[in-house]
């Protein structure tokens, strides 16, 4: 690979006219290590502008005809608040207790309005200016009207139609059962109309998949023995943020030795080895889109024949699921053709998880284990082997994205094949991550 070239992914999205040439980050190569150099920022395209999310509230509409939606942004909690994902999927507005609602009539948008907290200054002097319910806000997100968060329970006998509303957020389900309505799931609704993700959403998963794989390459350089986990963990997560992720789309997993047999081991407390092998199950969030990456490596930096012979089985398994992946199949074809490679290798019986799941705004979204693949879906293969009597987890997990014809993978430049790994490890510890 040279050392300029762009990376898999992004080759992909360029294909599909989603990403400019100056839509990626600088590359600043380590000698041998490709994109794997110090920490540049990632500038892709916001996907959630005005006219991107009208375009989505306008498929809502078509797709609810003569209904309502109703959809909360979540509660704060201490920390860094990042909405509803479907909230900001439609909206683009991150602020916590607000409300969308929508009313449709045959089809198209009759009235959508953004309920918001008031303007207080003594909040914003505090926690930052915020988006308030005023004449800035419809220009800021083209969301036809706003209103004072207060009011929205008082217009709902003006929204609700005969039909039962669509309903994402607990806190709105709370109040359309005390009036006695039923109510159907907004979020399967938007789930469902967001799977197949637009050219911009692209560009954000594939820019969190190449950060996750950068990062995962940084924590590569800290797994030693006399070295812990939790320092693994923060190479990959300080990783993330350096390169303008939000942060960590779900706790980061690193589990060494009898550890990397929990499935969702997440204290990573454990001191490194020699001789452990260690599972890294992590992934980014950006832009609201996630990532989901596993590396399985040697803390000595080479398997034992034992590590090698059931690493191997995995890959091999991994090779076979993601050989299924094409527009009409599912997950669980997958699932089957990576567990009939475990089988001929009587390992079967320690693979304990499905094969994969969807990828997008959650991490695990939408296509579920039976679903219709289609094109524009991005989906995780991830088989494992869990032995826990031999101290002995290996798990391999890449992002795919579904094309007309096939599948590529978005995570393919940090290698799992095992020598390819090995090798690369070995590069890998000459990294210098203070960067």
């Amino acid at each position: 690979m040279k050392a300029n070239a762009p990376t898999a992914s992004f080759l992909v999205l360029a294909l599909l006219g989603a990403v400019s040439a100056n839509s990626r980050p600088a590359e600043v190569p380590t000698p041998g290590l490709g994109f794997f150099g110090p920490a540049q920022i990632y500038e892709v395209p916001n996907q959630a502008t005005p006219q991107f999310c009208k375009e989505r509230r306008g498929r809502v509409a078509k797709k609810i005809e003569d209904g309502v939606l109703l959809i909360s942004a979540g509660k704060n909690i201490e920390g860094r608040f990042h909405a509803n994902a479907l909230f900001f999927w439609l909206t683009g507005v991150s602020v916590p207790d607000a409300v969308l609602a929508i009313r449709a009539v045959a089809g198209v948008v009759e009235t959508e309005r953004l309920y918001l907290p008031p303007k207080d200054l003594d909040f914003e002097r505090w926690n930052g200016p915020r988006l308030a319910p005023d004449d800035s806000t419809l220009l800021a997100t083209g969301i036809d009207s706003v209103g004072e968060l207060s009011a929205w329970q008082a217009d709902l006998e003006g929204l609700l139609t005969e039909s039962s509303p669509f309903v994402a957020g607990e806190d709105i389900e709370t109040i359309i059962d005390n009036l006695g309505r039923k109510h159907r799931s907004g979020t399967n609704l938007l789930r469902e109309l967001a799977a197949v993700r637009e050219e911009s959403e692209l560009a954000a998963i594939s820019a969190a998949v190449d950060m996750t794989q950068q990062a995962l390459a940084e924590a590569f350089a800290v797994v030693k023995p006399g070295a812990w986990e939790f320092e693994a963990e923060a190479a990959i997560e300080s990783g993330y943020r350096k390169r303008g992720a939000f942060g960590p789309s779900f706790p980061s997993i690193v589990g060494s030795g009898p550890n990397s047999c929990y499935l969702h081991y997440r204290s990573n407390s454990r001191q490194f080895q020699a001789g452990d092998i260690v599972v890294m199950d992590v992934g980014a969030r950006y832009q609201n889109y996630c990532a989901d990456v596993t590396r399985t490596i040697p803390v000595s930096a080479e398997f034992t024949p034992r590590q090698l012979e059931v690493y191997t089985a995995v890959w091999d398994a991994s090779v076979a699921g993601a050989a299924t992946l094409k527009p009409g199949a599912s997950i669980r074809d997958a699932h089957e053709a990576a567990r009939g490679v475990l089988a001929e290798r009587d390992l079967d019986q320690y693979f304990l998880h499905g094969v994969g799941h969807g990828l997008g705004l959650f991490v695990h979204d939408t296509p579920g284990f039976r679903g219709e693949l289609k094109a524009g879906m991005v989906v995780t293969i991830e088989p494992g082997v869990y032995i826990a009597e031999e101290e002995l987890g290996v798990r391999i997990e890449n992002d795919w994205l579904i094309t007309e014809d096939g599948a590529v993978c978005l995570s393919s430049e940090l290698p799992c094949a095992p020598d390819e790994l090995i090798a690369f490890l070995a590069k890998a510890r000459g990294l210098d991550v203070a960067k």
